[in-house]
């Protein structure tokens, strides 16, 4: 589990665990943490959680459509419950910048 961690490698190592042992420090929920999604963080679990729990994931994506037409899909964690309706009261740009070396489109 040394060396350069991926979110891919985590969940890969957590597959092959016993998904029945219990762990004090566990984490759920997966989030962009500060908006980049190169800079994954999780929110810890408060007690103790199987592993099989950390492993439950639910995941949801954002449709916006421009003003010119192009699509945007920006992907997550789930927040809103099927058949539930939110607004988007706010949306920023970032300034673009190159995806780091060691990642792709199609591993994110």
């Amino acid at each position: 589990m040394c060396g350069n961690m991926t979110l891919e490698k985590l969940i890969k190592w957590l597959e092959q665990q016993d998904q029945k042992l219990i762990v004090k420090d566990g984490f759920s929920t997966p989030h962009s943490d500060r908006g980049d999604y190169s800079e994954l963080a999780f929110t810890p679990e408060p007690e103790a959680v199987k592993l099989g729990k950390m492993l439950e994931r639910k995941v949801q994506s954002v449709i916006l459509t421009l003003s010119d037409g192009t699509k945007a899909v920006f992907s997550g964690r789930a927040i809103c419950p099927k058949g539930e309706t939110r607004t988007i009261t706010d949306i920023k740009f970032t300034e673009p910048r190159d995806l780091p070396d060691d990642c792709s489109w199609e591993s994110l």
